[in-house]
Formats: C-alpha cells, sequence, structure tokens
C-alpha cells in the first residue's frame, strides 16, 4: 500500500464527508421520496446490518452497477463454493434487483453504506470482512481506506480505465495514485486497461482477462419463449440489443433497408433503458414502420415491423429469437453490450465503430470473423439483409464468435489464482476477522 501523504483534493473528499455524516439520515429519506433509494433499507446505506454476520472467514465483494454484478456471479458462486461466507453489496438500484434474483443460494446481500465515514465504520464493524474485493475502480475511498486499515486486504478486480478516464485523471494523477495504492493487488480485465491504469498512476496492474466473457448468457423464461416464437412464426428476427438513446432512427432506417430484402423482416428493439419506447416509436413512424409497444401492453401481432421492448430485462429471450443482432451503442456512444451473450446463444453480431467498454473482444471477434463492422445505418440495413438471406454466413460467424469468445475465457480462474494467498491467509485466520 502507498505510504506517501494523501493528496489534498482526497483530503478534502475525506474531511467533507465525515461532515456530512450527522446529514446522513435526512439525505437518505430524500433520495427515497425521489425514487432513488429503497426505503424499506434505507438502514443499510447508513451502515447499520439488517441481517446477522454468520460465523467463520468472510469475503466482501462491492460492486456498483449491475452489468459487473452479472459478471462477477460466477465468482462469487467459487468462493462460497470453498466454504467461505460471501457478502455482496450494491448501489441502491438497479444491481439490488439482479443481486438479489442471482445470487448463488446462502451469499448475503446489502446495500452499500454511504462513502461516510460513520457510515463506513458502522458496516465494517458489523461484517468484520476478512477480504475485500472491489470491482472497477476505486470509486469509494473511504471505505477501501477503512476497510483496509482494519487488517482487510483490498483487492481491485475487473479493474479497467477507458480513454475517456485516461483524459480525466491525467490532471490528477496523484489523487488516483493515492487511490489505487490503497489496494493490495490490482487486477486489469485487460492488456489495454492494464497499462492505462499503469499510465495514469504508477500502479502496477495484472491482466488476468474480462470477467464478463465467462458469465453466463442471460436466461430465459420458456413460457415467454413459447409465446415469442409463436408471435414470430417463422419470420427473420433483427435485434437491437441495448438501444441507446439516439439510435432509434438509425435502427429504423437499417430496418427500412433490410425489409426491402426480407419483407416479413421484424425488428425486435430492446432499450438500453426503460422509457426510451416513445423515441423508438416516433422513429418507427418517420419512416413508415408499424411498430408495438411493450409498455402499452401492445402485442407482436403478425402486421408488426417494430416491437419495441420496455427494457434490456427479456435479452436472453430475444438472443435466443434473433437471426442477426446489433450492439447497441456502438453508432453514438461507448457500448455497452456484451458481446459473449450474443456468441453463446447463436446470434451473429454487428457492430457500430464505437466498442471501448469491449474494445479487446470485439477486436478479437472482428479479426476471427466472428462479428461485423458497419459504419453506419445503410451498412447495417444492407449487412444485416445479407446475413438474413444467407443461413450458411450467419452459421460460420456463430461458430467463430463461439470459438472467440471460449478463447477469451477463463478470467474466473485468473482471479481466483491470484486472490488464492489472500484466501489461504482467510482461512488460516491470519488476515481480517
Amino acid at each position: 500500500m502507498s505510504s506517501g501523504r494523501t493528496p489534498a483534493a482526497l483530503a478534502f473528499y475525506e474531511r467533507s464527508l465525515s461532515a456530512l455524516g450527522p446529514f446522513a439520515r435526512l439525505a437518505l429519506r430524500q433520495r427515497a421520496a425521489r425514487g432513488r433509494e429503497d426505503p424499506a433499507r434505507l438502514p443499510e446505506r447508513r451502515g447499520v446490518a439488517t441481517l446477522a454476520r454468520p460465523d467463520g472467514p468472510l469475503v466482501w465483494l462491492h460492486v456498483d452497477d449491475p452489468e459487473r454484478l452479472q459478471a462477477l456471479l460466477p465468482l462469487v458462486e467459487r468462493i462460497a463454493g470453498r466454504g467461505f461466507w460471501a457478502l455482496v453489496t450494491t448501489g441502491p438500484a438497479p444491481s439490488s434487483e439482479l443481486a438479489l434474483d442471482r445470487l448463488p443460494d446462502g451469499v448475503i446481500h446489502q446495500f452499500a453504506p454511504l462513502d461516510v465515514p460513520a457510515c463506513v465504520d458502522r458496516f465494517l464493524a458489523h461484517w468484520r470482512p476478512g477480504l475485500a474485493l472491489i470491482a472497477g475502480g476505486p470509486s469509494r475511498p473511504n471505505l477501501v481506506a477503512r476497510a483496509r486499515a482494519r487488517g482487510a486486504p483490498a483487492v481491485l478486480i475487473d479493474g479497467g480505465a477507458d480513454d475517456r478516464a485516461v483524459l480525466r485523471w491525467r490532471r490528477a494523477r496523484r489523487t488516483l495514485a493515492a487511490l489505487l495504492g490503497r489496494f493490495d493487488l490490482r487486477l486489469a480485465r485487460s492488456t489495454g486497461d492494464a497499462a492505462r491504469l499503469q499510465a495514469l498512476a504508477a500502479a502496477p496492474s495484472v491482466n488476468v482477462g474480462d470477467l464478463r466473457l465467462d458469465g453466463d448468457p442471460p436466461s430465459a423464461d420458456p413460457a415467454q419463449m413459447a409465446a415469442l416464437s409463436a408471435a414470430v412464426r417463422g419470420r427473420p428476427v433483427m435485434l437491437a440489443a441495448a438501444l441507446q438513446p439516439g439510435e432509434e432512427t438509425a435502427l429504423a432506417r437499417a430496418h427500412v433497408i433490410a425489409r426491402s430484402h426480407s419483407p416479413e423482416l421484424v425488428t425486435i428493439v430492446a432499450p438500453r433503458r426503460h422509457g426510451q419506447a416513445a423515441d423508438a416509436a416516433q422513429a418507427a413512424e418517420l419512416f413508415g414502420v408499424v411498430a408495438a409497444r411493450a409498455d402499452r401492453g401492445q402485442p407482436l401481432a403478425r402486421d408488426v415491423e417494430f416491437f419495441i421492448a420496455d427494457g434490456p430485462d427479456e435479452l436472453g429471450a430475444f438472443y435466443r429469437l434473433a437471426h442477426v443482432a446489433f450492439a447497441g451503442g456502438s453508432l453514438t456512444k461507448q457500448c455497452c453490450v456484451n458481446p459473449a451473450a450474443a456468441a453463446k446463444l447463436g446470434a451473429p453480431l454487428l457492430h457500430g465503430p464505437l466498442t471501448e467498454g469491449f474494445a479487446d473482444a470485439f477486436d478479437a471477434l472482428d479479426r476471427a470473423e466472428g462479428a461485423g463492422v458497419i459504419r453506419d445505418a445503410d451498412a447495417l440495413g444492407a449487412e444485416a439483409a445479407r446475413l438474413l438471406a444467407d443461413p450458411g454466413a450467419r452459421a460460420a460467424m456463430a461458430r467463430a464468435a463461439s470459438l472467440t469468445c471460449a478463447a477469451l475465457g477463463g478470467a474466473v480462474d485468473r482471479t481466483l489464482a491470484a486472490i488464492e494467498p489472500y484466501l489461504v491467509q482467510l482461512r488460516l485466520g491470519t488476515a481480517g476477522a
């Protein structure tokens, strides 16, 4: 751990949060009134546990966003399977819903405390973790520092730093170096991420691979699959997975182009966020495309060409139906679509040039011809039409994607190997609680 002086910006942050301690209860109530907190579980956000701590060594994993939680599930399961208690903390929403629904039996879930020293201290005093695994980045300085001060080794897992992070942090390298220096070990998810972390903070990182590529693909409810299959009834299907705001018009245009070659085409729009349906419907109307909105209870009828789901929750079913898929976000902003999901479910994937969120995986898929790069809406429509008309090309792309993602896997095993010394210490009772 770094032993230099705490940079002024970080010291100011920590003092400011200490001063806010007495107002935490009020702030949380206000957030709950705005729908940003679960009113029934506000005590957890103040560090007050709502569950008893079990006896025995406990590994604590913290993750802020739901996609990283999805990636962590195999790691959580492996740790729990080795006889350790596992505590998972998340932000208040929406990752909490995923945690409650998909965490393995016996794994404890709590909301993460606010990064206020008093709240953090209550949390740590109750749970007494023997090892802290923090996913993504040093976003909670007090949480990491105070866990480490209590004797729990802290490991950064699934660490990443994209080009925008480099720009954001380059004028505050001393602060970032101090934050990263609080970790005993830093595990990056790609060679590029490890190099960027090194460049930002001169903190050595180990590339163990991308945990997001190891997880199981999204599941599908059998009854829902049967209903959707009956509604589609053999029509060619194009899926827009996690479509970002601003891409609706491009997708509608691509649909019209592909439809000229596949008249029965149905495009399923799975927006990145709930509440995008109105914009997607407006784009469909602009191009004279018949649309239906799931949020209004409108069914996928035979005359519907553009079926707009309410959000990304049903991607497992949609991928299984799709003859071709588009990675949302890759035309307008950072892509947030995990290409492994499409690869594991056999959906040929097309994407634009903006793949920063999964750049290494998309690069490998492109080289292996397991995915296709398109530059704009017209190219998306034309390439989708080609694939829809050529089952052999679709099958070849799906095979290449499956083999490539299998070769990119193994991050869970490498992460476990990297933290093995800390698990051994914890088992022997020489670390943490």
